[in-house]
């Protein structure tokens, strides 16, 4: 516990698509009201959760198009890799604002390669 909580909390909700554990932990993040360093739970668990609903959502209209139902995500197999944020590099910026930037898939292939054509990388302002 000498390295903090945050880091690893972080690297839980960014690397398992577990609906379950990503949520436990970004709880844990939002609850511990933590700074540890250069990282702050509150704003780290505002990151994880855009990614993470950025995440899902693509996730169920993947899973939808198959079926056509309406799809609620309770397995990390659900949230196929092709969905998934890839390369995410968050910047604090002045005042109260983080710019994050990150690669994504828009064509939908299931062999997603962040350096294909069917990348883009994306950049959001996030505000707390």
């Amino acid at each position: 516990m000498s390295l903090g909580i945050i880091k690893a909390l972080w690297t839980v909700c960014m690397r398992c698509r577990d609906p379950v554990f990503t949520r436990r932990a970004l709880s844990i993040l939002w609850d511990c009201r933590r700074r540890e360093g250069v990282w702050s739970s509150p704003i780290t668990a505002l990151v994880v959760e855009r990614i993470m609903h950025m995440e899902e959502e693509a996730a169920r209209r993947c899973l939808s198009a198959t079926d056509g139902s309406d799809v609620h995500l309770h397995h990390a197999s659900q949230v196929l890799e092709h969905v998934r944020i890839r390369r995410l590099d968050p910047t604090f910026g002045p005042g109260r604002q983080a710019k994050i930037r990150y690669t994504k898939s828009v064509g939908g292939s299931p062999h997603f390669n962040p350096d294909a054509s069917d990348a883009v990388t994306v950049e959001e302002v996030i505000r707390w």
